[in-house]
């Protein structure tokens, strides 16, 4: 049985999505595929490539292409979090340093404000600054020789 098809678009797979006239559905959705497994589906395409039609490129909306483009880059920041960072310890030896987004945001928050607290507190003494004999700061041009 031959289907008629309309409204073709090519996917960058190779595939081509178009409609297709079905004897009891009507007109649905298809994707014809060199591949497919079903003959109707080798047969659409191989009809849609025979007719020499000029077939528009399917064109993805920008936000589709943003939200995988993110993905991406959120699986990637993922992967370099858990496989951690290279680190010279004080004593110089080496050491990797991990960071869990998810865990450690309300870790590194609930430190924060006990560090707000303390100050507020005058818990935690402030460091003076001293320079040379003066309790000011200041900085001074480079001596020439």
């Amino acid at each position: 049985m031959t289907y008629k098809y309309r409204n073709v678009l090519k996917n960058q797979d190779g595939t081509f999505d178009c409609e297709i006239e079905h004897p009891e559905l009507g007109w649905i959705p298809f994707t014809a595929s060199p591949d497919d497994a079903e003959p109707l589906g080798r047969e659409i395409h191989a009809a849609i490539l025979a007719s020499g039609e000029e077939i528009p490129d399917r064109i993805e909306p920008i936000s589709t292409l943003a939200n995988r483009q993110r993905a991406m880059i959120e699986s990637a920041l993922a992967a370099a979090l858990r496989a951690g960072m290279p680190y010279t310890l004080p004593d110089g030896s080496e050491d990797v340093i991990q960071t869990r987004p998810e865990e450690d945001e309300a870790n590194l928050l609930g430190l924060a404000i006990e560090a707000r607290d303390r100050r507020a507190a005058a818990a935690t003494p402030t460091p003076a600054w001293r320079c040379g004999r003066s309790r000011t700061p200041s900085i001074r041009s480079p001596r020439r020789r």
